[in-house]
């Protein structure tokens, strides 16, 4: 089975994961089937960087409050705030406390660094502030919307003009994007897990973002082998990760769809995985995905995982 795959399987690469798409998107979504991976967090950070020095992109949203987001942009894209300021108030489900993203944060500030305005890296976070059990008090987006309005218009004339509304929404193009978040936020197909025993189902962010954009949506999942401080182990052989992880890479780039073709006569099961925070690949997904970053082994050293 491995020597007919080999021809969808690359090295890790960002220059070879924009060869593999046929043009430059958008919008490029990088999943990850679970969260806090420190090597999943690393290929990001690189992808990331590749992409805004060699391909013109500018903008980084990941799984985080979008208001606490600001923080984080007002910091790379001004100097607004220290360090860890911006890692404990910018970040949402204690992101920041990651050393990854520290350095993400590092690196775009670093580079922004003298830059004009029109070319410097911003950041975004895409959730909103409710979490699963609670909201977030709406405190910050009402001041902050009344500081901005007050500032720019008369009292008495809000609700504001076509032209101060057109000057709150800003230009109507994005520069290309990259984002990231869980797989199951960002592929096309609808999306499925259990919670409390029960099985939901929903259309993910990706699923309505593709219809709309089309092919200036491109979608990376990401997938792991193994994950054996969570009770991960190797992945039976008849799944994706099971034929990924028969590779002698320790990790690949896999051209989802031409793997796709190769496996059109081969049953193939979806994983099942012992540890709840990881979501497997599922095989009847491959051909509405462009690609997959798989890495056979995690480090099971918790110390890597570094808390700031």
């Amino acid at each position: 089975m491995t020597p007919r795959i080999t021809a969808a399987v690359h090295a890790v690469d960002p220059a070879a994961v924009m060869r593999l798409l046929p043009t430059r998107p958008r919008l490029l979504a990088v999943g990850e089937p679970t969260h806090g991976e420190d090597v999943l967090l690393d290929i990001r950070n690189e992808l990331f960087r590749h992409l805004v020095e060699q391909e013109g992109y500018r903008t980084i949203a990941l799984e985080s409050d979008c208001l606490m987001g600001l923080v984080v942009d007002d910091h790379v894209t001004s100097g607004t705030g220290t360090l860890d300021e911006v890692m404990e108030r910018g970040f949402s489900h204690e992101w920041g406390a990651f050393a990854a993203n520290r350095e993400l944060v590092r690196w775009m500030r670093a580079f922004n660094d003298g830059r004009p305005e029109s070319e410097r890296v911003r950041f975004a976070g895409f959730d909103g502030p409710l979490e699963i059990t609670g909201a977030a008090s709406p405190r910050q987006a009402l001041t902050a919307l009344h500081t901005y309005l007050t500032a720019r218009v008369d009292a008495a004339l809000l609700p504001c003009t076509a032209e101060s509304l057109d000057e709150l929404l800003g230009a109507a193009e994005r520069s290309p994007t990259l984002v990231n978040a869980h797989n199951g936020h960002l592929q096309r197909n609808r999306s499925t897990m259990r919670m409390g025993g029960r099985p939901l189902e929903w259309w993910s962010a990706g699923a309505i973002v593709a219809a709309h954009m089309g092919e200036e949506y491109v979608f990376l999942a990401t997938a792991l082998g193994t994950i054996r401080h969570q009770g991960v182990d190797a992945p039976p052989p008849d799944t994706v990760e099971g034929l990924l992880y028969a590779l002698p890479q320790e990790r690949c780039l896999v051209d989802a769809r031409r793997l796709a073709g190769t496996l059109a006569d081969t049953t193939l099961v979806p994983r099942v995985s012992p540890w709840y925070g990881y979501a497997p690949l599922d095989p009847a997904h491959l051909a509405g995905t462009e690609g997959i970053v798989f890495v056979k082994d995690t480090a099971s050293d918790t110390s890597r995982r570094a808390r700031v």
